[in-house]
């Protein structure tokens, strides 16, 4: 009996697996000797769009810019960030050299990957000493963070135009650009070269000091730098007395070298977001309800709510309760198309139950079987050659968690769309998730679509004796 049960689960897996719309597929099983209960069914979910007011900031992706898009609007992104100052380095000593170390001057550098947008839209970075303080929290920070509690904007230390790409290939490196700062900082910074060496642990002391910059953009509206590595570039002078050959003459030499301050994974750095538009954006999105949206970063996702008590009446036949054993929820990408043209496709969406959104990302967590899981877009060609997208959430092990709560009094299960970058380890397991900072967007079929074959659809399999 035990075999029969099992071969009937697998081959209504199997059926499950080739039908892409189950909606009405209803069906039982029950062979009168074994009293065997098969059940395939699904399940209508509700969805709506969800305004998003921050992600957590990691220092390893950013973006700095501004873009405006007509269906998302517009995202203002800048970067406050600390710097490291050389562990272990010494700058020379007078006793060892001809003269001291002489300050000569300071770039910001700016390393990108590559560029949204428009690559030959003039953009201004303008950056801005850190003067009323520095990130004191070694956690993650928020990125709707307010610059001005850091900066006051009265200490400009430069600013330069460009455009992503170069006319011409002009600048020695393409995708970088560095940025004079001023004398006066110079002046300030020089005290560097006569301070003590700095350690591991006593890096706050130059924080103390040096709280940090703020680089921000004044104009351009059409072009995101994916800023890949930020580094302070300090440079100095100092001279030496080299012996010649014979012993008879002396020759002073001039060193012109720099050391390089990062902004690296050893102290905080923040991207910040603005939506300036969003609610009339969110507005305009919510009068059509056949479709939600996942706009990244930090702009809008997708709520899915999933009735508890439709659920459970499902797992109940004859006064029998049943096991899921299958749950698959298929959401459908629509105006693919269109959305490529605008922006990149989200690949991976993080499906996590709401309460759980702030504390999975803020302590690093990966996904568990009660509260979260990961959907990757996914695409098959249909009848008339064209192609659907799709991301699949197989929920079976989130709700079977949920259905053996006792005393749950909850009417939904509500869980969130987080579009999300997934890190790989050598094995190719899940080693990272971290919220998804660069610019994305896809638009989903709703739980309410108007045609009935496209919304999102909760299809599952029910067992038992």
């Amino acid at each position: 009996m035990r075999l029969q049960f099992i071969f009937v689960v697998l081959f209504s897996l199997f059926l499950l697996g080739c039908e892409n719309d189950l909606t009405d597929l209803g069906a039982s099983a029950q062979p009168a000797s074994d009293a065997i209960i098969l059940k395939i069914d699904s399940l209508d979910v509700s969805s709506s769009n969800f305004d998003v007011s921050y992600i957590y900031s990691k220092p390893d992706s950013l973006i700095l810019g501004t873009f405006i898009d007509n269906t998302y609007g517009r995202l203002y992104a800048d970067i406050l960030t600390q710097l490291q100052p050389p562990v272990g380095v010494e700058y020379p000593k007078q006793t060892e050299i001809q003269s001291s170390p002489e300050a000569v001057s300071a770039n910001l550098v700016l390393n990108y990957k590559s560029w949204f947008g428009d690559p030959y839209s003039p953009m201004q970075v303008t950056v801005y000493q850190m003067d009323r303080g520095t990130f004191q929290d070694v956690g993650l920070y928020k990125s709707n963070i307010n610059p001005d509690d850091y900066c006051s904007m009265n200490k400009m230390l430069g600013s330069k135009i460009f455009t992503a790409k170069d006319y011409g290939s002009i600048r020695p490196v393409a995708n970088s650009i560095e940025i004079p700062l001023s004398q006066d900082f110079v002046n300030e910074f020089k005290k560097e070269l006569t301070d003590s060496i700095y350690t591991k642990t006593d890096v706050a002391r130059f924080h103390a000091k040096f709280n940090g910059l703020y680089i921000t953009t004044n104009f351009g509206s059409a072009s995101l730098l994916n800023i890949r590595s930020i580094y302070l570039k300090f440079n100095y002078k100092y001279t030496y007395k080299r012996k010649s050959f014979d012993g008879l003459r002396d020759s002073i030499v001039t060193v012109n070298t720099s050391q390089d301050y990062p902004a690296n994974e050893e102290i905080r750095t923040v991207n910040r977001f603005q939506h300036p538009d969003k609610t009339s954006i969110l507005s305009t999105l919510n009068t059509n309800t056949d479709v939600n949206v996942v706009s990244a970063p930090a702009n809008i996702y997708t709520k899915v709510s999933i009735s508890y008590a439709d659920l459970k009446s499902k797992l109940k036949v004859d006064n029998r309760k049943l096991l899921l054993n299958r749950a698959m929820l298929r959401i459908n990408a629509t105006d693919v198309k269109d959305t490529t043209l605008a922006l990149p496709l989200i690949t991976s969406l993080l499906m996590i139950d709401v309460d759980s959104v702030e504390t999975f990302f803020k302590k690093r967590s990966l996904p568990s079987d009660k509260t979260s899981v990961i959907g990757t877009i996914s695409y098959e060609k249909a009848s008339d050659n064209t192609i659907a997208y799709f991301y699949n959430f197989d929920l079976a092990k989130i709700l079977t968690y949920e259905l053996s709560k006792t005393n749950n009094t909850t009417t939904m299960l509500n869980y969130m769309l987080v579009p999300v970058s997934i890190g790989y380890d050598g094995s190719n397991n899940v080693k990272e998730i971290k919220q998804q900072n660069l610019m994305r967007a896809v638009k989903l079929c709703s739980g309410t679509h108007s045609t009935k074959s496209k919304r999102m659809k909760l299809n599952v399999v029910y067992s038992g004796f």
